[in-house]
């Protein structure tokens, strides 16, 4: 069977669309990507230190972008790339003052029905403590109102980030935290997340402690054979909360850019068919060539809630 995929790029608004279009004879399938990245707390439009008291963002904003792209299309997958939670008084309050309540934020993931969560560094701010609550927040059981879906588990991913006590089998810190595999239509689409592994440089030890940190080169090499042959994806996005600044160069047998690890993950693999990229805040899609000259596409959504 021969499967042919086109992505295509629009940029409309606050809109971003990625349909992967697969075709056998005359037999279709497309499947819309939609992605948010570094929303850094901005889930309201509110403006908290301006004299307006509202900007235009929000993650109630992108909340109808989302609900129009379902409304037309069968086969949506939604992915946050991370730096979600940190950011806004809002969040902060929730997080220090009214910590025995359902997150705030992990409950708007929920009820936009996001697939996947994966970490950003800036999920580490505030310690283990809080961010283990937002983690069980996120993937708990979903919510039925009767019938009717209220809330659904989020998947949480860091692939790269490993339990140090078993670091050498990769074995991810968060349970079931390294991939997912949805299918649309007979088509499975396996979405792994990584995040930068520079977070030693900037958080104090508490608060990673017990986590490893591996390059994303290492993390891919590791899972692509499980998600091309034993999952059996016919396409693989890279959710990774990084930008693609740094160099694909090895310096000494490491890829020596720790950042931003985007670069070094195309260009020195093959198999991944897409990267939702983040972390630099860019409004932008980079265009990389993997080890076997393929081209990859790198999409970048901007940050605080203004694009999706």
């Amino acid at each position: 069977m021969k499967k042919i995929l086109a992505i295509l790029l629009a940029l409309i608004m606050v809109l971003a669309l990625v349909p992967m279009t697969f075709a056998e004879g005359e037999n279709t399938v497309e499947i819309k990507v939609l992605a948010t990245s570094d929303m850094h707390g901005v889930i309201y439009h509110t403006d908290y230190t301006g004299t307006s008291g509202q900007r235009n963002q929000g993650l109630t904003r992108i909340a109808t972008a989302i609900k129009e792209v379902r409304a037309e299309n069968e086969n949506v997958l939604l992915i946050d790339n991370g730096d979600t939670i940190q950011g806004t008084p809002f969040t902060y309050y929730y997080a220090f003052y009214e910590n025995t309540v359902q997150d705030p934020v992990m409950k708007a993931l929920r009820m936009l029905d996001y697939d996947a969560w994966v970490l950003g560094n800036h999920e580490f701010n505030y310690g283990l403590g809080i961010l283990n609550r937002q983690i069980a927040d996120a993937k708990a059981d979903a919510v039925y109102d009767g019938e009717t879906l209220v809330e659904d588990s989020v998947a949480v991913l860091a692939a790269n980030f490993v339990d140090e006590d078993d670091a050498e089998n990769f074995t991810p810190w968060i349970e079931d935290g390294a991939y997912i595999v949805k299918e649309f239509d007979g088509v499975k689409v396996g979405i792994i997340g990584m995040d930068t592994p520079n977070i030693p440089a900037w958080e104090k030890e508490a608060n990673y402690e017990g986590i490893e940190f591996n390059s994303f080169v290492a993390t891919w090499n590791h899972y692509a054979e499980t998600l091309k042959e034993d999952e059996g994806c016919d396409i693989v996005i890279a959710s990774c909360h990084s930008g693609t600044e740094g160099k694909g160069d090895l310096v000494d047998g490491e890829y020596y850019q720790w950042e931003n690890q985007i670069r070094a993950l195309v260009e020195n693999t093959t198999g991944i068919d897409f990267v939702i990229g983040g972390h630099s805040h860019a409004v932008a899609v980079n265009k990389l060539n993997n080890m076997d000259g393929e081209e990859v596409l790198v999409l970048h959504p901007g940050t605080a809630s203004r694009y999706l």
